[in-house]
């Protein structure tokens, strides 16, 4: 059974269709060449056709490529919404691809977007938490074995109360707080990635620090995050939410003891004055820093 064109239309046509034999005979008559060309050009589309089909599928890997095609991933991440992380493999972006349904299903739920977010920031594995203004936590921590191995964790721990007030107090507008009112926000929730040695960010200089200056295009304050980073989590955390939630901060934690969902309350975590970066007391332009200073914080997505 012929495989290609080429060798199909030798077969199918007849011996005047061929022409006159040139020297050997075969594809020496000057009619099969002809021929030939003609097939050529239809084996050569039809190859185009059956790779455009398979590289619809994410994780399919073209004959001596170690990995998925990245100009395919790119157009499938497009229609599914799926965002690529700037040094993610493609291998592990077209596994993400192939369960973006299952993924979907669960939007609006923490570990959805906190998965979709860890997924953006491969191959630095971290642990990501997301805290709500009623002090449920929710920790997502992978973890890379030596043969390559990922794993995962996740934990859901409901903060102690300390005299009915649980141990995230940001700016006591949230329920269970000293000034708590019918118009309390309870829908708002807190994203925080964990940073150590650099990955997936390290500190950067600050607005404040003498001698800084805004010398590379993209960049940003406090972190080596660039402001297409910035502004793909902050895209990521706005596609994944909970419809009726709102993100206040994305928090950038350096200390890794920072920010325990185990406290009973305190420093280091938000003593109910955080709702701006500065405690207006002892000058009219702002007193002391009232944040956590091993940390970066970046406003919510709008």
């Amino acid at each position: 059974m012929p495989s290609t064109f080429r060798d199909m239309i030798q077969r199918i046509s007849p011996g005047w269709l061929l022409g006159e034999p040139a020297q050997n005979g075969g594809i020496d008559y000057i009619g099969a060449r002809y021929l030939y060309s003609i097939a050529l050009q239809a084996d050569y589309m039809t190859d185009r056709a059956v790779e455009g089909i398979k590289r619809r599928f994410p994780t399919y890997v073209l004959a001596g490529q170690t990995q998925p095609d990245g100009d395919a991933l790119a157009m499938i991440g497009r229609d599914r919404t799926i965002i690529q992380g700037p040094n993610e493999p493609n291998a592990s972006y077209g596994v993400r691809l192939t369960e973006w349904i299952d993924d979907l299903k669960l939007s609006g739920n923490a570990f959805a977007l906190l998965k979709q977010i860890q997924g953006y920031l491969t191959p630095a594995y971290t642990t990501l938490k997301l805290v709500n203004n009623w002090g449920v936590w929710y920790q997502l921590t992978t973890t890379k074995a030596p043969d390559g191995t990922l794993s995962q964790a996740q934990t859901v721990t409901v903060s102690p109360l300390v005299a009915n007030i649980p141990n995230w107090n940001w700016d006591n507008t949230g329920p269970w707080q000293p000034t708590w009112s019918p118009l309390f926000a309870w829908s708002q929730f807190w994203v925080l990635i964990y940073c150590s040695g650099g990955q997936p960010f390290d500190k950067g200089p600050r607005w404040t620090d003498v001698g800084a200056k805004w010398t590379t295009p993209g960049r940003t304050w406090g972190t080596t995050a660039t402001s297409s980073q910035v502004a793909s989590i902050k895209g990521i955390v706005s596609q994944w939410k909970a419809a009726h939630s709102k993100c206040r901060n994305i928090i950038i934690a350096f200390d890794p003891a920072s920010f325990n969902q185990s406290a009973v309350g305190g420093a280091p975590l938000p003593d109910g004055t955080w709702g701006r970066w500065a405690n207006p007391t002892g000058s009219p332009f702002g007193g002391q820093a009232a944040r956590l200073p091993t940390a970066r914080y970046w406003d919510g997505p709008p």
